[in-house]
């Protein structure tokens, strides 16, 4: 189907469940329609469902978090390096939920190192200085002691106590930090699970921050939500659940976004292949040559000391150390400790480096059985290098009998996937580890967590919405139509006018669009298509500066475009369909629900002139016809002239 470029923000990517595929209808038959109309009446149950947790957070009164603006002015100013437009975003965001007299339920979703810790401190800042506690929930011991050290670090001369909680720690001390809960000396407490205890009580608890989140499972999340009922909470995720993500994209949830890297970062080179005993030694060699170090992931404790000796044989010049789950705390931190300060050139550990492990020297990461983790996993291990401004490598390594493929990297892997990794008939165990792989090999640029979460919808399922199976649904119509659909539900059920998504068709002589040799890649033009046709004045100029410092200085066909995908906006908002012009007349024909305001035929005809103004019958509706005046381009007259019928008929309603 061709579709006209001023309906092409009616495309939208199909985001289904279990990579199965979708039921696809005869284009314009009736069965779409009556697909449509079956999802619609549940999307109006799932909007009621939504209504009645908003209206339960609404009459639940939210902790008062005035702050103070000078501390919390002087603590910003005391942050070492420049805030990313997505950090900036995430700060307004959050500290505005936290003065709405409703409980905030945010998600803040970015990548590794890209800020979501200094939005959390901000948070956190904030609520104490209005006379509250803080509980921030992580999910390893390891995570518990850097968290603490950042705070700790951050804080240093602020009026805040801070206190870290788990389960390493004596009887006694955690009886007498568990006191100063209660008592209310300690201001902020960081910790894992064992917050979760029955003998943890807060004197005045009024923001729980929950690092990680994809690392709690739902029963967990549910028990913090019936402890921490009534307060604000902030998640942080790299790459959140599909559950949550769902909640986010269908206004359960409020989300923001960080994806924009610090200064100096550069994408993580990540290869996927088959186990390759010299590709792993030349990996490991090569980064040792540049004076860095690397992380060896092998998830198996039981063998992990024959890995070792494989590891000593292959690059015998290498200091190697381990470190997992079951070793003694004191050991394992001394490990990690010597290894940060580069006694060892590679640690060899199991998943437990997941979380909480910040060395900016370790640039190489190796993984064998790659196949076996959740992309999430995959996804936060990645993340423990590339932390700095020098190029990373990733290696991910799978059995050979799982790809009957040569190795996978960026440039090769559509080719590879279209000839070899076509999905089974039947239901194959590694298909989706497959999946999974290929998705983290797509998405190696930096920032892509957010879509990594919506790759991990279509590998594991759209999750459950609201607590109920919604496979069915979603699968019909794709995740983004059938939130749209609930969103709009929501907004009609809450008595509110749906926002106008109408666009006009604007007929110029004018060359507008992306020239192929400005933008050779046609799904990088088909994306920026896409985004200037749904995007305001803001984005446009964000858009426009995006191009530049990818291809250069921008063709004025590209600035013609935007000025048509305007001018196409602007007379949607005021119940246009069509705008045709050329260098004598402008053709303006209005919708049938248009209602005539009463003087606006009088208002024409003295604006322009009795002589300029001509009022046509269309098929669909009123129109206006107008002479173009000397010396005015169509471009520009059109503009003028939506801008005037704009005004004169917001002054008339």
């Amino acid at each position: 189907l061709y579709v006209p470029m001023y309906d092409f923000k009616k495309v939208q990517k199909y985001i289904g469940s279990g990579g199965k595929r979708p039921t696809l209808s005869v284009l314009g038959g009736a069965t779409w329609k009556e697909v449509k109309k079956r999802v619609k009446e549940e999307a109006q149950r799932a909007a009621q469902e939504i209504l009645k947790l908003e209206a339960l957070r609404q009459s639940t009164p939210a902790p008062d978090i005035p702050g103070d603006p000078r501390l919390e002015q002087e603590f910003a100013d005391s942050f070492p390096y420049i805030l990313t437009p997505g950090q900036e975003q995430a700060i307004q965001e959050t500290l505005r939920d936290l003065s709405l007299p409703k409980p905030m339920d945010r998600v803040l979703v970015g990548d590794v190192g890209f800020g979501k810790t200094e939005v959390a401190m901000r948070a956190a800042l904030k609520t104490v200085l209005s006379g509250k506690q803080v509980m921030m929930l992580v999910p390893t011991t390891i995570l518990t002691a850097q968290h603490y050290k950042t705070f700790t670090k951050r804080m240093a001369g602020f009026p805040v106590n801070i206190r870290m909680l788990c389960r390493f720690q004596t009887a006694k001390e955690q009886r007498m930090i568990v006191d100063e809960l209660k008592s209310g000396v300690c201001d902020i407490i960081i910790g894992t699970h064992r917050l979760m205890s029955k003998d943890i009580a807060f004197k005045d608890l009024g923001l729980v921050i929950i690092d990680e989140e994809h690392r709690f499972g739902v029963k967990q999340k549910e028990k913090i939500r019936a402890k921490c009922a009534g307060v604000h909470s902030l998640m942080l995720s790299a790459t959140p659940i599909p559950r949550t993500l769902n909640q986010s994209l269908s206004a359960l949830r409020d989300i923001s976004l960080i994806d924009t890297p610090p200064r100096g970062r550069t994408p993580i080179k990540t290869v996927v292949t088959a186990w390759n005993e010299e590709l792993a030694a030349s990996a490991i060699s090569q980064e040792l040559a540049r004076g860095g170090q690397v992380y060896y992931v092998y998830n198996s404790v039981q063998s992990m000391e024959s890995r070792l000796l494989l590891l000593k044989h292959l690059v015998p010049h290498a200091r190697i150390c381990c470190a997992h789950g079951q070793m003694d705390e004191k050991e394992l931190e001394q490990t990690l400790w010597d290894f940060n300060n580069g006694k060892y050139d590679v640690l060899l550990a199991s998943t437990i480096i997941e979380s909480g492990i910040d060395i900016t020297n370790a640039n190489t990461l190796i993984i064998e059985n790659a196949h076996q983790f959740g992309l999430a996993q995959l996804y936060q291990l990645r993340g423990r290098i590339g932390r700095g401004s020098t190029k990373a490598y990733c290696y991910l390594f799978h059995p050979d009998w799982l790809f009957k493929t040569p190795t996978a990297t960026e440039d090769n892997f559509a080719d590879l996937a279209a000839v070899h990794w076509k999905p089974s008939p039947e239901k194959d165990p590694t298909e989706e580890a497959k999946q999974r792989l290929s998705a983290l090999l797509e998405f190696s640029e930096l920032g892509s967590g957010f879509r990594l979460a919506l790759r991990d919808m279509e590998i594991r399922g759209a999750g459950e919405l609201l607590g109920v199976k919604q496979h069915g649904y979603v699968q019909e119509v794709g995740l983004s139509l059938y939130c749209d659909l609930v969103a709009a539900e929501v907004k009609k059920l809450r008595g509110e006018r749906p926002s106008s998504t109408s666009r006009a068709t604007v007929n110029l002589p004018l060359a507008a669009y992306i020239p192929p040799d400005y933008l050779p890649d046609d799904a990088e033009r088909l994306k920026y298509y896409k985004e200037l046709m749904n995007a305001d004045t803001a984005k446009t100029s964000q858009l426009l500066q995006r191009l530049r410092d990818l291809c250069g200085p921008v063709p004025p066909e590209v600035l013609n475009l935007t000025a048509v995908c305007a001018l196409s906006k602007q007379a949607g908002e005021i119940s246009i369909y069509h705008v045709d012009a050329n260098e004598e007349r402008l053709e303006i024909l209005f919708t049938r629900q248009f209602q005539v305001p009463a003087g606006f035929p009088a208002a024409l005809l003295e604006h322009f002139g009795t002589e300029h103004v001509k009022f046509i019958k269309a098929k669909n509706g009123d129109g206006l016809r107008l002479q173009v005046p000397p010396g005015k381009t169509p471009l520009d007259f059109t503009r003028e002239t939506l801008t005037f019928l704009n005004r004169l008929l917001t002054v008339q309603k």
